[in-house]
């Protein structure tokens, strides 16, 4: 048996509302990160995408961060993963390094 505790955030796992309130949760990441940010969420899980422009999606990634730290939301780094696709044979795109809170974010490779 566990004590009772105040939840400073989050969503109460199990319960009816439990998935109505996550997604009001989650969707407010899409408004605090700019309604023109290239996200798709699904459950639990986020993917950030640019087409264009590499600085634009460290920023991107800069603000998903700052929104995770102002909502108490814990991200777990070692699923996090970046991967650059581009109809070069070897684009420049893959000597860019993404971070989240200083730390580099792992190059996922694809073939």
């Amino acid at each position: 048996m566990s004590f009772w505790t105040t939840v400073l955030s989050g969503v109460p796992q199990g319960s009816i509302l439990g998935p109505l309130l996550f997604i009001i949760f989650v969707n407010d990441l899409i408004e605090y990160s700019g309604m023109d940010t290239n996200i798709f969420l699904f459950a639990d899980d986020a993917r950030l995408y640019e087409h264009e422009s590499i600085l634009n999606l460290q920023g991107r990634i800069d603000k998903f961060v700052e929104w995770a730290d102002e909502w108490l939301v814990k991200i777990n780094y070692g699923k996090c993963k970046v991967m650059a696709l581009s109809h070069q044979r070897n684009p420049d795109k893959s000597n860019i390094t993404y971070t989240m809170k200083g730390k580099c974010v792992r190059k996922c490779q694809y073939f």
